[in-house]
């Protein structure tokens, strides 16, 4: 009986060993783990929201158009034209 109670000693105490270990490699993932996440949500805070980039498309859709520039261009040198005929 003695023996039998030595050797279950024995082997509690390298479950204790097995467990420390593990608990050890638990909280260095769970240390790891915060890390990581702390420096995702910073890359997150500096990105652009959905907001951000709605904003951004609504002022792009105002952009005046090619087509609009090219008008434009061509009025003030119509009217430049003209301002040279009936100038004083």
């Amino acid at each position: 009986m003695e023996a039998r109670v030595t050797a279950l000693e024995e082997n509690f105490k390298k479950i204790d060993g097995k467990l420390d270990k593990l608990i050890e490699t638990v909280g260095d993932f769970r240390r790891n783990t915060e890390v990581h996440l702390a420096s995702i949500e910073a890359e997150l805070k500096i990105r652009a929201s959905a907001t951000d980039l709605a904003e951004v498309k609504g002022r792009v859709s105002n952009l005046p158009t090619t087509l609009q520039l090219l008008a434009f261009v061509v009025a003030v040198m119509a009217a430049a034209g003209l301002l040279r005929y009936f100038a004083p």
